[in-house]
């Protein structure tokens, strides 16, 4: 398993830092992640979508097996494309849809209700790096001020920029004792 923390650095195949990993996408029927948006630090700046497929090592740091110069050139994510699904976190013009239906975007934005109020926000995943199915969220927890790492089996629903998770406050703070 490996984690990666929203804010991670990512890093191109010829060692340069080229960004920050903002968000990952999980389709929706497999649980499984596809790509991760990368908010880049080479010009030109964007968000830009790595498929799973181009990723290397997930070691708390996105090592991308693309050269620099390949991650110029690709294509500019649109979080509007969600249209529901979020709230972007910066200005986004219109653009055509980059991301199908069945996926949901997480990010440190995304808020993680529980069965008896919020909880927190989304500050990361866990995946499986032979299949790269989603197993864990990793949850920044307002109320007992601390991280703790959730079962993705937990997630029951995603609505409106947050993911619906069933568990109480009391419950999740059991837990993490």
């Amino acid at each position: 398993m490996a984690r990666l923390s929203f804010g991670s650095t990512a890093v191109s195949r010829d060692y340069d830092v080229v960004g920050t990993v903002e968000r990952a996408i999980v389709d929706l029927t497999s649980s499984e992640v596809k790509s991760y948006v990368v908010h880049t630090t080479i010009p030109p700046i964007h968000d830009i979508l790595v498929p799973v497929g181009a990723v290397g090592e997930l070691d708390d740091e996105l090592s991308v097996d693309l050269t620099t110069e390949q991650l110029r050139g690709m294509p500019d994510f649109i979080d509007a494309s969600f249209g529901p699904w979020v709230t972007p976190q910066r200005p986004v013009p219109h653009k055509e849809v980059l991301v199908p239906s069945n996926k949901v975007e997480l990010s440190a934005a995304t808020r993680v209700q529980g069965v008896d109020g919020n909880l927190g926000t989304v500050a990361g995943v866990i995946v499986d790096e032979m299949t790269y199915e989603l197993t864990d969220v990793v949850i920044k927890v307002d109320f007992l001020g601390k991280v703790v790492v959730i079962p993705a089996a937990w997630v029951g629903h995603f609505r409106l920029g947050r993911i619906e998770v069933s568990c109480s406050r009391d419950e999740l703070a059991r837990y993490a004792a």
